[in-house]
């Protein structure tokens, strides 16, 4: 014997809360670099406090343009487009980078474990 069929209340949706805020010129600047029509193809995003990333600089300059903003005491967030492929079939590719400077502090140095994922996922990159 057994009891008859019956059913639970099912549990709210989870919902994933940001480890970490962006200013409002965050979503224009990754629209720019996703954009086939602007010269744009970078940006490096800063901490501007412990949990709020800010657009420090964007780009037409590619890598060398980001590579020149890296510094010893920063972490940052970059987001690159670049073209792969042959004369025959370009694609477009998107390149998400972490740069966590050696003189960096400690305590923002382990921020990144938590705020990287959320970085990747407000940029629509997966890690």
């Amino acid at each position: 014997f057994f009891p008859p069929p019956f059913s639970l209340p099912l549990p709210p949706p989870l919902s994933f809360a940001m480890n970490v805020n962006f200013t409002p010129d965050v979503a224009a600047a990754i629209a720019d670099v996703r954009s086939d029509a602007s010269d744009t193809n970078w940006l490096v995003l800063e901490y501007q406090d412990k949990k709020t990333l800010k657009v420090e600089k964007t780009g037409s300059d590619g890598l060398a343009g980001i590579l020149a903003e890296f510094a010893d005491e920063k972490v940052l967030y970059a987001f690159l487009r670049t073209f792969s492929g042959d004369r025959e079939s370009k694609r477009v590719k998107f390149v998400f980078i972490v740069w966590i400077g050696d003189s960096a502090g400690g305590l923002t140095k382990a921020r990144v474990t938590t705020h990287k994922g959320d970085v990747a996922k407000t940029i629509g990159v997966s890690r």
